[in-house]
């Protein structure tokens, strides 16, 4: 006879049982603590950002298909102080090539196109000697080398500096006169984004279904997935809850040039909500509204190297968290138009989406966006400070050039940590542009005089305010300009050369040379140099890409750039101890 107590087995299952019920419970309330304590910290992060004049819009955060928060700031409408809320509508921009490449999966999945297939199989009448080298997927994957008719138009004297998209053009006319000129490279061969190419395969999904490109949209995209504050924008529809687009001037904020959206169907002109843009991310990435080939297709990285990682409008990225080592992998797709911003971050491994919309055009997303990651782990992060450049363009029309130059001594001798000073340069830059579009030239043409004042040695300052001269018709004025900016441009040319031979001797030589004349000159552009690094790193020729730093900070003595990239390879390099030199060295910068 068996001695084996079973009342009491049973009594032991049931300690066990509640003692595992228990610490669900308590890991549970753990979470939801978290939970609750990142929401506030989130909140109160981006009241700051708005309170500092740097934010307006609306926010979600979730993690699958769990709300965590959401929020509108700001005003959706200024002149009638509608505030944004996480019910109003932006225009999305480039995220609508998301909508536009899952349209064309599904055409694709029912056989109506062939993504091998050559542009003029489905347009006949695009120019045949360019088209016929095109496949559809080309396009889908930015490398068609079709000129891009937003960013390759080249305007003649007197003409709008960019593509005039507040302008009506009938859409075959729009092909023929904008896009389809001469290949910028043998299609397949590198990537380079293209806007018309989103705006051909609108087209080509109107040839193949007989509908226009809105009812596909709607039909096969939308309306499934119970999308009813997401569309397509148009002058002659009425969109309730369609927030306005503003963009920075000295004396704050002003509205946004108009974009006759139509023109750019396909590559954008769509508008939608942080909750929808929720909804839309848990269906394409992870539901059931692509057939599993192309879901998978969309998210495959098509192209990895010192371009970036990308897949079909989606982008990868890899991050590392204060604090941590480790750094988690996610995915992003940006959308900007003028007047708007929009992003959305997903982190596959812990599946948290972030939605950001902004209605005043700030560029602040990529700091936004990952550090409402880090709230979510636990991590705190700084608060945001106001731009300087805001401040000088304020100080420069109110109490004149003098004062805003002595306030711009002043922030950065005593009061560097409650703003933002590494991007002055660009904040003035962009605000003198913001004006030049709505044809202050007088104004902006006083800002880049200023910027210019600030920054010398800057070749992308005296171009811009030599376009400032030329859109006013100061020709004589823009050319000397322009002048200014190729010699700058042409000593940044050899010292890249010199880097690229190898001879850092020389480069070094050229940089001290340079520095004798004005030691506080940037002779670097980092969308130049910083593709170099990012190459040699990936390469992993380290001592190349040591060198290249090293060079970068000593042509560009008051930047941070160099020296993150330096800190990056002794990381990789297990050496910390210089890592944490460099980060010192950034932390002076600063």
């Amino acid at each position: 006879m068996s001695t084996h107590n079973t009342h009491g087995g049973c009594e032991v299952r049931r300690n066990v049982c509640a003692l595992s019920i228990l610490s669900f419970l308590l890991l549970l309330n753990a979470a939801q603590l978290l939970g609750q304590e990142a929401a506030e910290s989130i909140d109160e992060y981006m009241a700051r950002w708005n309170e500092v004049g740097r934010f307006n819009g609306a926010v979600l955060v979730a993690r699958g298909d769990e709300l965590i928060y959401e929020r509108g700031f700001g005003f959706a409408n200024q002149e009638w102080d509608i505030p944004n809320t996480a019910e109003t509508k932006f225009d999305i921009g480039s995220i609508s090539k998301q909508f536009t490449t899952a349209l064309v999966f599904l055409l694709a999945a029912d056989g109506k196109i062939d993504l091998d297939a050559k542009l003029t199989d489905y347009l006949p009448e695009y120019r045949n000697d360019t088209g016929s080298r095109v496949t559809i997927d080309q396009l889908l994957q930015h490398t068609s080398g079709i000129p891009c008719f937003l960013r390759d138009y080249k305007p003649g004297q007197g003409e709008s500096l960019r593509f005039p998209t507040e302008l009506y053009f009938k859409q075959d006319n729009l092909i023929a006169e904008h896009m389809n000129g001469d290949l910028l490279f043998e299609p397949g061969s590198e990537y380079r984004y293209s806007n018309s190419g989103y705006c051909l395969l609108a087209r080509v999904v109107e040839e193949v279904t007989g509908k226009s490109f809105e009812a596909n949209m709607r039909e096969r995209v939308l309306d499934p997935l119970g999308l009813s504050d997401t569309g397509l924008i148009s002058p002659d529809k009425v969109i309730p809850s369609m927030a306005v687009g503003y963009v920075g001037a000295p004396e704050g904020l002003m509205r946004a040039r108009f974009v006759y959206c139509p023109n750019i169907w396909g590559a954008g002109g769509m508008y939608s909500t942080v909750g929808d843009l929720w909804k839309w991310n848990l269906a394409v990435f992870g539901g059931d509204l692509l057939p599993a080939q192309y879901r998978d297709k969309m998210m495959t990285v098509y192209l990895q190297g010192a371009q970036g990682r990308h897949a079909y409008s989606l982008d990868y990225y890899r991050m590392r968290l204060p604090g941590s080592e480790e750094a988690v992998e996610f995915t992003s797709f940006n959308g900007a138009i003028y007047g708007f911003i929009s992003d959305v971050f997903r982190f596959p491994e812990s599946g948290h989406i972030i939605v950001i919309l902004d209605n005043s055009e700030k560029f602040n997303h990529w700091t936004i966006g990952p550090a409402i990651y880090s709230f979510l782990q636990g991590q705190p992060r700084p608060m945001p400070k106001r731009m300087a450049s805001d401040a000088l363009a304020e100080a420069e029309f109110t109490r004149g050039r003098e004062a805003a130059l002595e306030l711009y001594r002043d922030i950065l001798q005593n009061h560097a940590d409650e703003y933002e000073t590494g991007r002055i340069e660009s904040g003035l830059n962009s605000m003198g542009y913001s004006l030049l579009y709505v044809n202050r030239f007088d104004d902006a043409i006083r800002l880049l005089q200023l910027n210019a004042e600030l920054y010398p040695a800057s070749a992308n300052v005296h171009d811009s305010l030599g376009e400032a001269y030329m859109q006013s018709g100061e020709v004589e004025r823009a050319q000397e300009c322009f002048a200014e900016a190729k010699r700058i441009s042409e000593t940044e040319d050899k010292l890249l050369e010199l880097i690229k031979a190898g001879d850092y001797a020389s480069a070094e030589e050229m940089i001290a040379e340079a520095h004798k004349q004005n030691p506080e000159a940037a002779l670097f552009t980092p969308a130049r140099i910083g593709p170099m690094f990012g190459e040699a790193m990936s390469a992993g020729r380290m001592e190349e890409a040591l060198e290249i730093c090293r060079l970068w900070a000593l042509g560009n003595p008051n930047e941070v750039g160099p020296y993150f990239s330096m800190a990056r390879i002794h990381q990789q390099s297990g050496e910390s101890a210089k890592a944490a030199e460099c980060y010192r060295k950034v932390l002076e910068i600063s």
